[in-house]
């Protein structure tokens, strides 16, 4: 099995029928999490270790015990359902990224970036799996505040880069491409060095090959008004077979252009 196979093996995020008093470990990312049945109760317990293997398959428990430390919390459900799965969402805030290297986009013309976000880990039980006992990040990010201090916000961090070439970008299983297509039709050149996402208005998808969101469409109109933004409300289209998975935190009117400072404040450093 080659890399890239061996990757895509890691990302069905599927269901189980969970076996009563039997615990189950996934290892996503940085975080560890486990998930026990016990009579009308679910039992969870999270964790952050850094550890260096990770996949989104359930392993029993006996490969990696879960630590003593580590407390249980006691999720009384009010169905009876033993159907477990764990979902790939999108952080609860607004993610800044920047680029490696300064990128000017010059008037009239547009250019394509690749995000990689960090997916939250959602615990869901049911048939319809609508039921959410907890949601964990599967990698921590630092606060950081975009925009200025009367008007900006409290936002997360991302330490990887915007990439134009797709290649540029690692396959994970705790992470999802936001594809960002950005239109310049102001009069002057766009000097490109971070941006903010607001990832929670973004769905996440499966491909046979990684995680996706929707993407994101922004027109930059003049440096005296707010960008135009729109979400997609489909698949990306750079890879077909793509599975909706997740629904986006905040929905958002089908067709609606939103003028930006909430979403998308600015293309410039901070």
């Amino acid at each position: 099995m080659d890399e890239l196979s061996r990757r895509a093996h890691r990302l069905s995020w599927g269901a189980l029928e969970a076996a009563p008093e039997t615990d189950y470990h996934w290892s996503i990312g940085d975080l560890r999490v486990w998930v026990r049945a016990s009579g009308d109760e679910w039992l969870v317990a999270a964790g952050q270790d850094g550890g260096d293997e990770e996949g989104v398959e359930p392993v029993e428990a006996g490969r990696l015990e879960k630590p003593e430390e580590l407390p249980w919390v006691r999720y009384i459900a009010g169905e009876d359902t033993r159907r477990l799965r764990l979902l790939p969402c999108m952080p609860d805030r607004a993610v800044v990224v920047g680029s490696d290297t300064r990128v000017n986009i010059l008037p009239q013309s547009s250019g394509l970036f690749h995000v990689g976000v960090p997916v939250w880990v959602r615990v869901v039980i049911g048939k319809k799996e609508k039921t959410v006992l907890a949601e964990f990040p599967s990698l921590q990010l630092s606060n950081t505040w975009f925009g200025d201090p009367m008007s900006g916000e409290l936002c997360y961090s991302l330490r990887s880069r915007a990439r134009r070439a797709l290649r540029e970008l690692e396959t994970s299983p705790h992470r999802a491409v936001c594809p960002v297509r950005v239109f310049n039709r102001s009069p002057r050149q766009v000097d490109f060095q971070k941006m903010c996402v607001h990832v929670e208005r973004l769905r996440v998808y499966r491909s046979p090959t990684r995680l996706w969101t929707n993407e994101v469409r922004v027109e930059i109109i003049g440096e005296d008004q707010a960008s135009q933004i729109a979400f997609s409300r489909k698949a990306p289209e750079i890879e077909q077979g793509c599975e909706l998975l997740t629904g986006e935190r905040i929905p958002t009117e089908r067709g609606l252009l939103q003028k930006g400072v909430s979403i998308l404040k600015s293309f410039t450093s901070m």
